[in-house]
């Protein structure tokens, strides 16, 4: 019988158990090395399998966001021989079309640029450069239809605008329910009417006609002469 010191190499003696143990010990090693290493490939598959770079992944996400932060609607004012008459009611007309068309323009953008990062539409010249402009934080020039601050980024202009569109509907719901009467007993931020030189004379008429006047602070101050 071969000395103690060799039963580990000869397969006798209690060299038997030892290393049918290491052997069973060092499977179950090489099982979760294997686990492991097929749920890394997965992960790594899954992160690239679209063939999307991050920078295009990072913009859907931000433009599906803002078009569930934006307003989806907004109400145009009905006219009548009588609200007609009144200033005030066609001041807030005028805000309202121009809100209307705006957000409709917006948000059509933003559903483009969803698509295109789906792969589900091509991309066109007005739609590279819109693309280019929000992946660098810039405020688009085709949003840029009223005065805002130097420096803007397109992510404030958002909120913003979504704040702004959110008053006029609260105009034009009032509008519906009340008629011009009711347009002056809601309280209005004037720092988020549309700033525009064109808006001053109809602002100071419209002011004078609500009861009691606005004091709110204004949700963002006209910067005129501004523009991003």
């Amino acid at each position: 019988m071969p000395p103690p010191s060799l039963c580990l190499w000869w397969g006798c003696g209690p060299g038997v158990d030892m290393i049918s143990k290491m052997l069973k010990m060092q499977m179950l090693e090489d099982e979760d090395d294997l686990a492991y290493a097929e749920t890394e490939k997965k992960a790594r598959t899954d992160s690239t399998s679209d063939g999307r770079p991050a920078w295009m992944r990072t913009l859907h996400t931000t433009a599906s966001n803002w078009l569930h932060l934006i307003p989806q609607t907004l109400s145009h004012l009905k006219r009548t021989v009588e609200n007609i008459k009144d200033p005030l009611f066609r001041f807030f007309e005028r805000e309202v079309k121009m809100g209307a068309k705006l957000l409709q323009d917006v948000r059509q953008d933003l559903a483009d640029v969803v698509q295109v990062c789906e792969g589900k539409k091509k991309q066109t010249n007005y739609l590279r450069t819109l693309i280019n402009e929000l992946v660098k934080g810039i405020l688009p020039r085709s949003w840029s239809h009223y005065t805002v601050p130097a420096g803007m980024t397109v992510i404030q202009w958002v909120s913003d605008f979504s704040e702004r569109i959110k008053q006029l509907q609260n105009i034009s719901q009032a509008a519906a329910s009340g008629g011009a009467k009711e347009l002056k007993n809601i309280h209005v931020c004037p720092g988020s009417t549309w700033p525009r030189p064109t808006a001053g004379p109809w602002r100071s008429s419209a002011w004078k006609s609500m009861s009691p006047p606005p004091r709110a602070p204004p949700l963002m101050p006209a910067a005129l002469g501004s523009r991003v």
